[in-house]
């Protein structure tokens, strides 16, 4: 059984807010901020299935695979927040299609939006590095080589992130990343399923300008195209507004869930 790893703080009476983090990350993506939720909220932080301290088995990652081991977490959470940056943003909304009496709102941090796997593989290949994460040989390889540079040279060339969100980097395998790449982000039909769920669901996209991972048109095109799906520009955050913009996201959080601190 793929029970996940989690970590619970806070006041468990009150506001559940579940956090689920991107690729390549861990629950510890949020440790920057989250003590300015402890207070208020009871909080979630969940390792995905084949990230961090869950277990990393060797097999194709799809959607369901991660929604079922979520939901060996969630099953008994009822009225909860989600929030997701990116891969965490797209399992949010499978998550609240397959359980949406259980989720009273969404928030996604830096959603990408692609129709078609065609039109990731497009924008990603805007930069040279693109294209080794649009071939599943060479994303495969990168992920075995990042593996063993992370200690000795990845802090260096990544140095402006915190330390451990460069530890974390390790903490996956060849098929979690890889995978989960393809099968969640790249194959994904998101446009068809957030519009199931607006009629019932409070639904808030923050997202950068400057986002180059996860494009900022797309969202603003899905908000249009879309009544009551909503948008919180926050400049300046590139793909990781959270650490970026960290001030920013946490006012914005409190304001949406409900922290009268904010108001």
């Amino acid at each position: 059984m793929n029970r996940l790893y989690y970590k619970e703080l806070g006041d468990p009476k009150k506001q559940t807010v579940v956090f689920l983090h991107g690729l390549g990350a861990t629950h510890r993506y949020w440790n920057d901020g989250i003590n300015e939720f402890t207070a208020g909220f009871h909080l979630i932080l969940v390792d995905l299935l084949g990230f961090g301290e869950s277990p990393r088995p060797w097999q194709n990652y799809t959607v369901q695979k991660h929604i079922m081991a979520l939901s060996g977490v969630l099953r008994t959470k009822n009225n909860f927040v989600l929030v997701g940056h990116s891969l965490g943003a797209i399992l949010s909304i499978h998550y609240a299609n397959q359980f949406p009496d259980s989720v009273k709102r969404l928030i996604l941090i830096s959603l990408p939006v692609f129709d078609s796997k065609e039109l990731a593989f497009r924008w990603m290949r805007r930069n040279p590095s693109g294209w080794l994460l649009t071939n599943i040989f060479t994303t495969a390889l990168t992920c075995l080589i990042t593996r063993f540079l992370a200690k000795m040279v990845l802090k260096r060339m990544l140095n402006q992130f915190p330390d451990h969100i460069i530890d974390d980097l390790v903490k996956h395998n060849m098929f979690s990343s890889t995978t989960s790449l393809w099968n969640v982000i790249y194959k994904q039909s998101i446009s068809e399923k957030i519009g199931t769920l607006i009629k019932d669901l409070n639904i808030t996209c923050l997202h950068s300008p400057d986002d180059e991972s996860a494009p900022y048109k797309s969202v603003m095109n899905l908000v249009a195209n879309i009544a009551g799906l909503s948008l919180i520009s926050i400049h300046k955050g590139g793909h990781h507004p959270w650490i970026w913009q960290k001030d920013k996201c946490i006012y914005t959080l409190k304001s949406l869930i409900g922290d009268k601190d904010t108001e």
